[in-house]
This record gives C-alpha cells, sequence and structure tokens, in this order.
C-alpha cells in the first residue's frame, strides 16, 4: 500500500517491536536543489536524525564508556538501541543497559531505584546529558513554533501568573525537548506544540495528581530560556513550582 508522509522526521514502528528514525527522503533532495553539497547534505541529515553512535559524542564517548568498564560488545549494543531512542536517558536505564550489564558493572542493587539511569548516577549534569543526547538522537525544534493553550483554566497556567501564548515570544533555540506522544490517561496536557510538518503533540507539560500534591512532568527548554532572563518562561516556572493538589486542572 502506499504510506503518506506528511513528516519531515518520524519514529517507525517496526514489526518485530520498537521503533526506528527516518528522515523523508524529500528531505535530501531538497538540500540538493538548494545546492548544498553531499558532504553538507550528510551533516544535515546526521544533526536531524543524530549520529547514533558513541565515537566521538561529546561528554560520554566510547573511550569514557571502556573506561568505566564497558566492552565493545556492550557499546555496539546500546549503539544498536540509539536509531530508536526517544531519549539517550531511556538507552542509559535499567531496562536499556540489561540485568546482566548492570551486575557485571556493580549496578544491581542501584539499578532498582524508581527512574534510575547510568548517566545521572555518574553525575552528569543535565547540561551534559543534553549535550550527549542532541548530536547522538538529533532533534527537530523550532524557537518560534507555534504554542496552542488546550485549557486556560489549567491551575499550572492560571495561578499564580496568568500565562498566554505571548508567554512564549523570544524563547531562544528550542521550544521542547523529546515530548512524550503517549502517556497515561492520569496526567492532563495543557499545551499543544509542534515544529513545521510535524503532528501537534500535548506532552510539553503533563499535570497529575499525586498522593497530597501534585506531580509535574515538562520537557520544555527552560535551561536555555531561564538563563537568557526571558520573563514568559520565569513566569511559568513559578506556576509550575506552585501547583498544588487543591487547585488540579
Amino acid at each position: 500500500g502506499i504510506e503518506p508522509d506528511f513528516a519531515l522526521v518520524k519514529f517507525k514502528k517496526l514489526a518485530g517491536g520498537g521503533y526506528f528514525k527516518i528522515v523523508n527522503a524529500s528531505v535530501e533532495r531538497a538540500l540538493g536543489r538548494l545546492g548544498y553539497s553531499k558532504a553538507q547534505i550528510a551533516e544535515i541529515l546526521a544533526y536531524v536524525v543524530g549520529t547514533n553512535t558513541f565515537l566521538g559524542a561529546p561528554v560520554v564517548n566510547r573511550e569514557y564508556l571502556k573506561g568505566k568498564g564497558f566492552t565493545n560488545e556492550d557499546i555496539t549494543r546500546l549503539e544498536g538501541q540509539l536509531p530508536g531512542a526517544f531519549t539517550v536517558e531511556g538507552v542509559f536505564s535499567a531496562f536499556g543497559l540489561g540485568a546482566d550489564l548492570c551486575k557485571r558493572l556493580g549496578l544491581e542493587e542501584a539499578a532498582k531505584a524508581p527512574g534510575w539511569n547510568l548517566l545521572a548516577h555518574w553525575g552528569l549534569t543535565r547540561a551534559q546529558i543534553d549535550l550527549l543526547g542532541d548530536p547522538l538522537l538529533g532533534r527537530v525544534t523550532v524557537e518560534g513554533a507555534p504554542v496552542t493553550v488546550i485549557d486556560p483554566s489549567a491551575a499550572v497556567l492560571a495561578s499564580p501568573n496568568t500565562i498566554t501564548t505571548r508567554d512564549f515570544d523570544g524563547w531562544i533555540q528550542d521550544r521542547t525537548l523529546y515530548m512524550p506522544r503517549t502517556f497515561d490517561p492520569a496526567y492532563k496536557p495543557v499545551l499543544e506544540m509542534n515544529d513545521p510538518g510535524e503532528a501537534p503533540n500535548r506532552g510539553a507539560i503533563l499535570v497529575a495528581p499525586y498522593g497530597k500534591g501534585t506531580y509535574v512532568y515538562t520537557t520544555l527548554a527552560f535551561f536555555r530560556q531561564l538563563p537568557n532572563g526571558n520573563p514568559g518562561a520565569a513566569r511559568l516556572m513559578i506556576n509550575l513550582l506552585s501547583a498544588r493538589a487543591a487547585v488540579q486542572p
């Protein structure tokens, strides 16, 4: 059959399970028509889809991994996960590493903690993890991509600051990174956004009640906006930090 190709970059679900990231074939042809050389096109495609190798990677490369006790076979197996990975942390999770490798590295007990990943265990900062993930996994982010407020009355958008689409004016480089497209119904999305040519995604801010409080999950690039002094990002961050069970969206 014929499968429509709407997105420039997408994850293909494999028949045997898992995903694989691919770039629309028209991108390479379009870049060629615009006059880019083959070498430049290769660099652009690698930036978008990721290099999928630790060879020459920033922060955590093959030499770094070998120094931590990884064998060539371990590294090759992890690299095999990169084309279908949504986040680099997922590759270094207990599941991604596998029970045998965790045991051999002496991480068997530590890896049992909820949400554990080896990069954080090694003490890497959020900025270092993002620096690693960008070239490995690629990215498609447009700083001026339109934002839609799904529910203006949602507590995280209404208190203490009233958040509107104008609060996303002046954001630099990225709006968000690696948004989930599927999530448990207990989580309530409040925003919708997407890059040109991609389907709208509601995973940028997810809110759910948890015990006596509120659990907020966000992929928004606050780490870029707050140091840049963006007032809208600061107002939104204050709202997220102020979220509580009594004011659920």
